[in-house]
């Protein structure tokens, strides 16, 4: 019985063989969590298990999307599970775009005129014409000049007081150099926080620290976007090659930022 078979027999409570391997055993465990709702369970106890290898726990996601969750209009994906972007109709992706963007002007207006949609967003406008179908939220970047002592924290202390006086929620959490947003119990936006170094590179962890000239980014241009008009790069090609790497049209459902703190030291 494959992986996604034996999902579906479980859930659908039907009897199944006892687990003949370490993969069968871990899916069994963190199946029978989805189908209790244990969703936030399920994907911490998932990210820290150290008997499965990143290919075993590739192999669980996938099935527990697809005999269960996708059933339910949910995704496990890199967030958490969640009711990803394939699921969403083309008016709620409108409103959320609408509501992204007045995120924008609060923080043009309040933080710095140096704002545009980044990461994953822009990926998906470039090379889906669409949000990307497993993502789940749109994700902002915003430049500061880097100054002595400023610091992620610091930045981030401040936009989140920024953010609450205007009636949106920002959770602390152990973000590095982003804070998630939202308003109204809507679904939120990513806020990126990057800093403009005296050479005039600007960069954004987790992406790899002076991958970009600051005139690669800013001024923005602008795209039209679910009937919106939304500020990108400048030069959006090169935004997502210096995200992404040269490969970045090719869909790779493997492929992960390299994480690497330590170009950033001087901001943590």
């Amino acid at each position: 019985m494959s992986l996604v078979l034996r999902v579906a027999a479980l859930s659908e409570g039907e009897a199944v063989a006892p687990a003949a391997s370490k993969v069968e055993s871990r899916l069994d465990h963190y199946c029978r969590l989805a189908l209790a709702g244990e969703y936030n369970d399920a994907y911490a106890q998932l990210r820290a298990d150290e008997a499965l290898t990143p290919a075993e726990r590739k192999r669980i996601i996938g099935a527990v999307n697809d005999g269960l969750l996708f059933g339910r209009r949910l995704e496990w994906g890199n967030h958490g599970i969640k009711r990803s972007f394939r699921f969403w109709s083309e008016a709620q992706k409108k409103n959320y775009v609408g509501r992204s963007i007045e995120l924008v002007d609060l923080l043009r207006n309040e933080l710095t005129p140096h704002v545009c949609f980044g990461f994953g967003s822009v990926l998906g406008m470039i090379r889906d014409g669409d949000m990307i179908a497993h993502d789940d939220d749109m994700d902002l970047i915003v430049a500061l000049p880097a100054r002595r002592r400023l610091t992620f924290r610091k930045v981030l202390t401040e936009l989140r007081a920024l953010l609450r006086r205007h009636d949106y929620a920002a959770a602390e959490s152990a973000n590095l150099n982003h804070v998630s947003t939202a308003r109204n119990r809507q679904a939120g936006t990513d806020v990126f926080i990057g800093f403009i170094d005296p050479d005039r590179r600007v960069s954004w962890f987790p992406s790899r620290r002076g991958s970009l000239n600051f005139g690669d980014v800013f001024p923005v241009a602008s795209m039209r976007f679910f009937d919106h008009d939304c500020p990108v790069p400048r030069d959006p090609l090169k935004y997502l090659e210096a995200t992404y790497g040269p490969d970045w049209r090719t869909p790779i459902p493997s492929w992960n930022h390299a994480w690497d703190a330590s170009q950033y030291r001087d901001f943590i």
